[in-house]
């Protein structure tokens, strides 16, 4: 599989923006269909990693790819990256239910934090990058579609009794209206009625329009990419669970 002209001319706009190249390499081996990665920490060269098995390859390569893109397009001092602050942690070990064993609770808390900023960071931005790729790269609206399903049927998954019963309540509730969110954009996205039936049957329908009402609300540019985040932060509760830091 060879990268097409359209993935080629989205990392060289990626390199124009900049400044630094990016180094495209294969992995039979990958887990994912496709990884890009930024350069930070010194590291003056992007990494895009995929999978030439997966026929979703060059839709993951764009989509994360478009991450870079959004950023670099804000001029230098408005460049910010996300961090933690740690009270998201705190607020999640002292919740923890009585039946998670004390061997694994430090663990556990850490994959629910992690995991919930990793929704609140890139899933408002991702909707709006989804909305932009197919504009700009409709020859990969099947992979788009495809993978969308796919992430939609993982993300459904955490409805599961078992999984709310082990999950703090305002934790579970939260990551699952963001999942409600991009559902119920999925469906708008693709013309469809499918991805949001499950919330709307286990009720997290209204707070999922709640959530993607204030995303509507605010224009669709780059510049609103860390409103769109405080916005649901708000929303759900979670403001001072992390703060925005200079890229450098």
């Amino acid at each position: 599989m060879s990268l097409s002209p359209q993935l080629t001319a989205l990392f060289a706009e990626v390199e124009r923006l900049t400044g630094m190249p990016v180094a495209v390499e294969r992995d039979g081996a990958l887990a994912v269909p496709g990884r890009f990665k930024m350069a930070r920490s010194g590291a003056r060269t992007h990494v895009a990693t995929y999978n030439p098995a997966s026929p979703t390859a060059e839709y993951h390569l764009a989509f994360e790819a478009s991450f870079t893109l959004r950023l670099y397009s804000l001029p230098d001092g408005e460049r910010k990256l996300f961090a933690s602050t740690g009270r998201g942690l705190d607020a999640i070990r002292g919740a923890l239910p009585d039946t998670v064993p004390e061997g694994v609770r430090e663990k556990f808390a850490t994959q629910l934090h992690d995991g919930l900023l990793t929704q609140l960071r890139s899933q408002p931005i991702g909707m709006r990058i989804n909305e932009r790729l197919r504009v700009t790269h409709p020859k990969l609206a099947e992979q788009q579609a495809e993978a969308i399903a796919q992430e939609q049927s993982q993300a459904a998954q955490a409805l599961a009794p078992n999984v709310e019963a082990i999950a703090p309540r305002d934790v579970y509730r939260a990551s699952v209206s963001m999942n409600a969110a991009t559902a119920l954009f999925a469906d708008l996205l693709l013309g469809i009625s499918r991805f949001g039936v499950p919330y709307a049957a286990r009720g997290f329908d209204r707070r999922g329009q709640e959530l993607l009402d204030a995303w509507n609300a605010i224009p669709e540019g780059s510049g609103g990419d860390r409103q769109r985040v405080d916005s649901w932060a708000g929303l759900l509760g979670v403001t001072d669970w992390y703060r925005w830091v200079p890229l450098q």
